[in-house]
């Protein structure tokens, strides 16, 4: 009999309040860009900041539509801060 290890790794989109320390829900997906199952916990009217991989048209779609302002840090390629 042959041991094998098998390796998996899980990626988590986070949401949290950062005024008050507080992480309001937790995904587990394969697509790490969509934000959509995390805005839906988000009360229409917020503003919810994101890094530069969330910078996708769907997720822009999708907060237009439910009243949510997002800010994203843009895409730099190429360049370094």
């Amino acid at each position: 009999m042959r041991v094998k290890l098998h390796h998996q790794t899980a990626k988590y989109n986070v949401l949290a309040r950062l005024v008050i320390n507080t992480i309001v829900a937790v995904c587990v997906s394969k697509n790490t860009k969509d934000a959509r199952p995390l805005l839906q916990r988000v009360p229409p009217g917020s503003t919810v900041y994101m890094d530069a991989e969330y910078d996708v048209e769907y997720n822009y779609q999708y907060s237009q539509e439910r009243g949510i302002t997002i800010i994203v840090h843009p895409k730099l390629f190429g360049e370094k801060l």
